[in-house]
């Protein structure tokens, strides 16, 4: 298509349909997604605020516990685009999540999964249950060729960004600003998560 026609497409998308439907096409133009074949060639990393009010008893290391209220709890994830596996993920108990954060989900997503000591009655892993790192050994440690996520500053964060090519060696895309739909399975999995 030439310039002219892709210029007039966009205003009248961006006049029909608003700012939103307007990214959302000209992200589209960036080129065609490449198709993904096979299990981690491609994930997806995001985090999902909860706004929850909460309270946590933390023992004291001066004897008896402390009271922490929490108005907001962060959930990042890592998921796998061929098998829709979540990979990693990591819970943040802060008001916002940080570098630190992102890294330590990747660091999730790296190690090999193992099930946790569960405290609550009744509570039990299902038979074959688990992250792929853990049930599958091939799954153990594999690294991902592709990482697509929004442009959060820590997710942006040079700590991230040079981990991330220094351990795992994988290619960054942050893609366009304010078009979630360019990664359509995390963003997904949180709808699914928020009903």
């Amino acid at each position: 298509l030439n310039k002219r026609y892709k210029l007039n497409l966009k205003q009248a998308v961006k006049a029909r349909h608003g700012n939103d439907a307007a990214r959302a096409l000209a992200s589209k133009e960036a080129g065609p997604d490449s198709i993904v074949t096979r299990p981690f060639e491609r994930v997806e990393f995001d985090g999902h605020r909860i706004d929850v009010m909460c309270v946590i008893d933390l023992p004291n290391p001066y004897g008896g516990t402390q009271r922490l209220v929490l108005e907001r709890l962060w959930l990042l994830v890592i998921v796998d685009v061929k098998t829709r596996a979540i990979l990693g993920y990591s819970l943040v108990l802060n008001s916002e999540y940080n570098a630190g954060d992102v890294l330590r989900c990747i660091k999730c997503a790296l190690t090999p999964w193992t099930p946790m000591t569960l405290t609550i009655p009744g509570l039990k892993y299902t038979n074959g249950s688990g992250l792929p790192s853990g049930v599958h050994a091939e799954c153990a440690g594999a690294l991902w060729d592709e990482l697509w996520f929004d442009n959060a500053k820590a997710n942006l964060a040079d700590a991230v960004r040079s981990n991330l090519s220094r351990v795992v060696g994988c290619a960054i895309n942050a893609g366009p600003v304010k078009t979630p739909q360019r990664r359509p399975f995390i963003e997904r999995l949180f709808q699914t998560l928020e009903e």
